[in-house]
């Protein structure tokens, strides 16, 4: 779930009387073109089904994160558990060429975390945040979380937590968050993985607009 110019010249031979290869060759070329912060315990999170996305265009991805040039400066903030890299990649997109993965290495159950902080640019109150997650068959991840974390005083969380039984594996799912239309301004926008056991496999995200 995310884009070099060329002339070309064609001449084609014709009988007739013939006419020096300099003026040829200036004919010819005037004939071309150019073509040319503190993590914060969970509050009011709201399950929701995500539904499955399509596959990637050649055209290009116009989203605000892409990750069509870099990782876009998403981390993995410290947590319990760590994706072992999070790299721009292009084995897998919703949009464009690119998306950006998350390798896991979980020897046991627990979450996972990569996200921007803070977001740019701003994501508004009220904005409908759309995400694109990847989820490989054969993991023992049970649910995603795409969320959006606001700062002081609050730090309200706003989530909205998949399981995976209504996640569409080896394939795009799209999920939205509702941001609160009384937000203060958003710390953290990211998403959430929970394995339930232990697993090595990469995840991806990708195209996410507001």
């Amino acid at each position: 779930m995310r884009f070099a110019s060329m002339t070309t010249c064609k001449t084609e031979g014709r009988s007739g009387p013939r006419v020096p290869l300099v003026l040829l060759v200036a004919l010819a070329v005037s004939a071309c073109v150019d073509l040319t912060p503190p993590w914060i315990a969970e509050k009011a999170v709201e399950s929701r089904t995500g539904g499955a996305g399509t596959g990637g265009t050649a055209t290009g991805d116009t989203a605000k994160y892409n990750f069509e040039e870099s990782i876009q400066s998403w981390l993995v903030p410290v947590t319990t558990q760590s994706f072992t890299s999070l790299l721009r990649s292009t084995a897998r997109y919703f949009a464009g060429a690119a998306s950006l993965a998350g390798t896991v290495a979980a020897t046991a159950p627990g979450k996972y975390f990569m996200a921007a902080e803070p977001p740019s640019p701003v994501v508004p109150p009220g904005a409908t945040v759309t995400f694109h997650v990847y989820v490989p068959q054969a993991s023992t991840i049970d649910w995603v979380q795409p969320y959006v974390l606001e700062g002081t005083p609050g730090y309200r969380w706003t989530g909205t937590k998949v399981g995976i039984a209504d996640l569409s594996v080896g394939a795009w799912n799209t999920i939205t968050v509702v941001v609160p239309s009384d937000a203060v301004p958003i710390e953290s926008l990211g998403v959430q993985f929970h394995v339930d056991a232990a697993w090595t496999g990469t995840v991806y995200v990708d195209s996410i607009d507001w």
